[in-house]
């Protein structure tokens, strides 16, 4: 019989999302020291569900706050936070994360599944920009700057907008 964690990458493989996310949540139950459960769950509701946002929030911010061995999914978790208070609205918490994941993103240059500097950046200047205020300017217009000095493709209309 598999385990339910195993159950869940099986019906995630499956694109069976729904019941991937409810495995994943048992086994988490069962143990809630389970962090791939956790980390799994929470990314199976980010990239596909979509439903369940306040618990993925929760989710990742108790991911973020592991420590030692416990701390594998923190850096990217760190970044989909930016991301989920960027769909609410959620300028200080944008700020607080997008800061810290700009610092991870730094130091782990080159060994990410996922390279998200850029739209950390930019969701980051238009946190900054909803701060009303001049010295959050000035951070936005780095944060914009940099983009357009990273950005290998044609310059994206967006940097320009919002600079």
């Amino acid at each position: 019989m598999l385990s339910n964690y195993n159950k869940g990458i099986e019906l995630l493989q499956e694109k069976k999302f729904q019941e991937a996310y409810e495995e994943f949540s048992k086994a988490y139950n069962d143990s809630n020291n389970d962090y791939p459960s956790l980390y799994f769950r929470a990314t199976t509701d980010f990239f596909y569900l979509k439903d369940n946002i306040e618990q993925t929030l929760k989710d990742f911010e108790l991911l973020i706050s592991l420590k030692g061995k416990n701390s594998t999914y923190r850096n990217e978790c760190i970044e989909f936070l930016v991301i989920l208070y960027d769909a609410k609205n959620e300028f200080d918490k944008i700020i607080k994360y997008g800061e810290e994941a700009l610092k991870v993103i730094a130091e782990d240059k080159g060994q990410k599944v996922f390279d998200l500097e850029q739209q950390i950046c930019y969701i980051l200047a238009r946190a900054y920009y909803h701060q009303d205020n001049e010295e959050a300017y000035e951070r936005g217009i780095e944060l914009i700057n940099d983009c357009i000095n990273e950005t290998e493709d044609d310059l994206d209309v967006d940097y320009y907008l919002l600079k």
